[in-house]
């Protein structure tokens, strides 16, 4: 029996599945659900987890990329919004700042 090659549609369900419960605290449940959905063995959902084929990166890789991303765009975010609102901040603490005449 030979073996099959893992579609780009599993591929997907496996990020998909590993998005919402990464493989960290109860390795086997999350490698069991994932493979469910994407109708595979668990083994192979741990394979695309942790060392991917070559021509796939593990999976776990592209995740923790994601997440790095994400994190960037929230900090770009934040930094924007103080920036302005520093302004508006910075008349009030000169308002505090002024002794009254």
């Amino acid at each position: 029996m030979g073996r099959k090659a893992v579609t780009q549609k599993q591929l997907d369900q496996l990020r998909e599945s590993f998005r919402r419960e990464p493989p960290d605290g109860n390795p086997h449940a999350a490698y069991a659900a994932a493979a469910k959905l994407a109708g595979m063995d668990w083994r192979t959902a741990e394979r695309a987890w942790s060392r991917g084929w070559r021509e796939v990166r593990p999976l776990r890789e592209e995740l923790a990329e994601e997440q790095t991303v994400a994190r960037a765009k929230l900090r770009v975010a934040a930094i924007a919004a103080e920036r302005e609102a520093a302004p508006v901040l910075a008349q009030e603490d000169a308002a505090e700042q002024t002794p009254p005449r």
